[in-house]
């Protein structure tokens, strides 16, 4: 299919030669079989008739070769597109008001796509994400599946498993940085050593955290090593103070790295090593693994669910009736906003629809002012898939123009959006690390939800408009079609207004909560006070 119409561009672009070619062709077959009938013994005249009689008209040869070619169906796909341009011309106001509802809808979908896209379609930024699985304890009675995990169970996970070729563990907390400049409370991680081999990301410079090194070492992000110290390259083996104590810095991060993923937290600025617990009881690790290659996820599942049957054995108070729930990273990372993502598409889809059902009553007003136009082309012999196929030209040409001025609104309004996702949230920290761009997945769903909306609001208009009873005068069944267009447009917004009424509904009642105290010209603050400087006597 492609060889073909690669072919056929190729004739088109080159039909100039071609003809030439074809010309002079014909005319040798012509002569060559002249001078045979001559040979024979008749005179030129009459040669040369029985010649024109064997291969018929050469326009007509001439037409069949172009049609071979493939020249004729792209020679008539342009003039339909010139032909389009120049009846949107002729009505700049209906041209504007389609274009222009067409771009409110596509728009609102693409910035919405977008959105999609960095949340929940790309890819998380570690080697093989689709091997990354985070770790659950479940509690059997009610099934509810618990965040962290002890460091006694982690231990025993990573021992006991042979589908998972490496384990980490991680938790979230917060560091006082003093120094030479102003005090500064950051956001950390304590990570297990391995972690960023795990992940597949090596540090910019240094090494990350060994099971040699002592606990006072700390990497840092690449964004606090500009910020606060200069980005020094002679940083690694120096030290900080964090808490009061005194760190070395072993490493420092590539740029944009986030982790952990979105919904355990803000991104970190520092790393340290994790202090183990040894308390089977005490549940404060959230835990990584990547799986062997090779192994599949219900292999691992199984194996998983075998070490939790034996802990429940070894140490029945802490681990009785405790199973271990297994959960992609890029699935556990997302699990928090992906619906709340769809629900915005499918809102945004609704206004798709009312755009294109607006266009469609549009397209059939216009069909009134065109029956006089349609039936002079169906006179001289045009059929009826031809002026079909002319009425989708021009709609495409309008869905065309929807799609480009859709691009330029949602590019216009990204940062809009991007400065409308609440801080502290999984949305903000995915946003802000990957950021939203009109990337080429988010061009080729334009272009995709360009033709469906043509065909949308294309389809029955044209159909409609060159029905023969249409063209004869008969605008019942027409006026009729309008009106079912113009009540699923109002059913669809009545669904719009009534989830904007819903979640208003649900804000007032947030807003009118009583908190048991006066919210007004109330400030409030957290000051944080280093352990080793203040004892809590």
């Amino acid at each position: 299919m492609l060889s073909d119409l690669l072919f056929r561009l190729r004739a088109f672009f080159r039909r100039k030669s071609m003809e030439a070619e074809l010309d002079e062709e014909l005319h040798a077959h012509v002569a060559y079989q002249v001078e045979k009938y001559i040979q024979s013994g008749l005179t030129r005249e009459e040669a040369a008739r029985r010649a024109r009689l064997e291969f018929g008209g050469l326009d007509q040869m001439k037409e069949e070769c172009r049609d071979s070619w493939g020249v004729t169906l792209i020679e008539a796909l342009l003039r339909d597109v010139r032909y389009g341009l120049r009846q949107l011309r002729r009505n700049p106001g209906f041209t504007a008001v389609a274009v222009l509802t067409l771009a409110l809808g596509i728009g609102g979908n693409v910035a919405v796509f977008s959105l999609l896209d960095t949340v929940l379609l790309r890819p998380l930024p570690y080697s093989h994400p689709d091997r990354l699985y985070m770790f659950f304890p479940v509690e059997a009675k009610s099934q509810r599946a618990m965040v962290a995990s002890s460091y006694p169970n982690f231990q025993d996970w990573h021992e006991q498993s042979h589908a998972f070729q490496a384990m980490a563990a991680f938790h979230g907390e917060s560091f006082n940085l003093t120094g030479a400049t102003e005090p500064e409370r950051l956001d950390g991680l304590s990570i297990t050593p391995g972690l960023f081999a795990l992940l597949g990301i090596p540090p910019l410079l240094g090494r990350e955290f060994s099971s040699n090194d002592n606990p006072h070492v700390v990497l840092l992000t690449y964004e606090l090593w500009h910020r606060r110290f200069g980005g020094d390259a002679g940083i690694i083996g120096k030290s900080i103070h964090l808490e009061g104590r005194t760190y070395t810095v072993l490493g420092v991060l590539p740029p944009h790295f986030h982790f952990p993923p979105d919904r355990w937290g803000s991104a970190p600025e520092v790393l340290v090593p994790v202090i183990p617990n040894p308390e089977r009881g005490w549940n404060y690790l959230r835990v990584i693994g990547r799986l062997v290659p090779g192994v599949s996820e219900q292999q691992a599942r199984t194996e998983m669910k075998g070490i939790a049957a034996r802990l429940a054995q070894a140490y029945p108070n802490t681990n009785r009736d405790q199973g271990i729930a297994l959960d992609q990273l890029s699935q556990a990372a997302v699990s928090d906003v992906r619906q709340t993502v769809w629900v915005l598409l499918g809102a945004v889809a609704f206004v798709l629809l009312i755009a294109c059902t607006n266009v469609a009553n549009l397209l059939l007003s216009q069909g009134a002012t065109r029956e006089h136009e349609i039936a002079i082309r169906t006179a001289v012999g045009a059929t009826r898939s031809r002026i079909v196929r002319q009425l989708l030209t021009e709609s495409l040409l309008l869905a065309g123009m929807g799609g480009a001025l859709g691009v330029a609104l949602a590019y216009w309004t990204l940062p809009l959006v991007a400065s409308a996702v609440p801080q502290h949230t999984s949305f903000f920290t995915r946003v802000h690390d990957a950021g939203l761009e009109l990337n080429s997945t988010v061009f080729i769903f334009t272009v995709l939800l360009s033709v469906l909306s043509c065909a949308l609001f294309g389809l029955l208009p044209a159909w409609r408009t060159t029905k023969p009873a249409r063209i004869s005068g008969a605008s019942l069944r027409t006026g009729r079609i309008r009106g079912a267009l113009i009540a699923l447009e109002v059913a669809l917004s009545f669904v719009l207004l009534a989830g904007a009424g819903l979640m208003m509904e649900s804000l007032v009642r947030l807003l009118e909560v009583d908190v048991g105290f006066r919210t007004e010209r109330l400030l409030t603050m957290d000051v944080n006070l280093a352990g080793e400087k203040y004892s809590p006597a």
